[in-house]
């Protein structure tokens, strides 16, 4: 059996994040998870976020199936 990532848990939607550098206003990364609603896709995008590219970064977040 294959085993889920992280990012990928029991979610009813699946939504990319798009990471930009605030100071240079680059993409600095994009990611997918799923998710059930959009406060739990807002947190779950920001922490992975903050996990993985650290600070002075936005995120922009997108639905792209339900």
């Amino acid at each position: 059996m294959k085993r889920r990532r992280e990012d990928h848990r029991e979610g009813a939607t699946v939504c990319r994040a798009t990471v930009t550098d605030t100071v240079s206003h680059h993409q600095v990364g994009r990611f997918t998870f799923s998710a059930d609603r959009i406060e739990d896709a807002r947190e779950r995008a920001w922490g992975i976020a903050g996990r993985r590219y650290g600070d002075d970064i936005d995120v922009r977040i997108e639905r792209i199936s339900r």
